[in-house]
């Protein structure tokens, strides 16, 4: 009888099996679409960032020193104020320093805090005029 169940427990395993293999032939075949479709948006991507300038709007050599630019009280209303001050929407901020909407928006209400070249393009934008940033924000849209 021990044959029995062993024959019964083969088969059972062997039509699970192929049930399975029946159900993921169909994905197995969309995921392969997907993974070239993916490939191909990855090329595109990468030619796309190979045309960005390098640079966050703002020239490199017009940045301030790090040094400067960690010693700068920057904070919340500052930010505001400068963006008040040379006429700019959040937007037009997040362009012109390379960040995103959501950065500039977490930064004006004290969640969080720029850093590094953000910082140092805040403190190298507090130099400039309204004139000189629209210049630079034309170029970059």
């Amino acid at each position: 009888m021990a044959k029995m169940e062993t024959v019964f427990r083969d088969e059972i395993s062997r039509l699970a099996r192929h049930e399975i293999k029946v159900q993921l032939e169909p994905i197995a075949k969309q995921l392969k679409v997907l993974k070239k479709e993916v490939r191909r948006l990855k090329d595109v991507v990468n030619k796309l960032g190979a045309k960005v300038p390098e640079s966050n709007g703002l020239l490199l050599e017009q940045l301030v020193d790090l040094d400067e630019a960690k010693a700068a009280r920057i904070g919340p209303k500052f930010i505001r104020s400068l963006r008040k001050r040379l006429g700019l929407s959040q937007r037009e901020l997040s362009v012109l320093l390379g960040v995103s909407l959501s950065a500039v928006g977490t930064w004006e209400y004290g969640k969080a805090r720029p850093e590094g070249k953000n910082r140092q393009a805040l403190v190298t934008l507090r130099r400039m005029g309204r004139r000189q940033v629209k210049k630079i924000l034309s170029n970059s849209l």
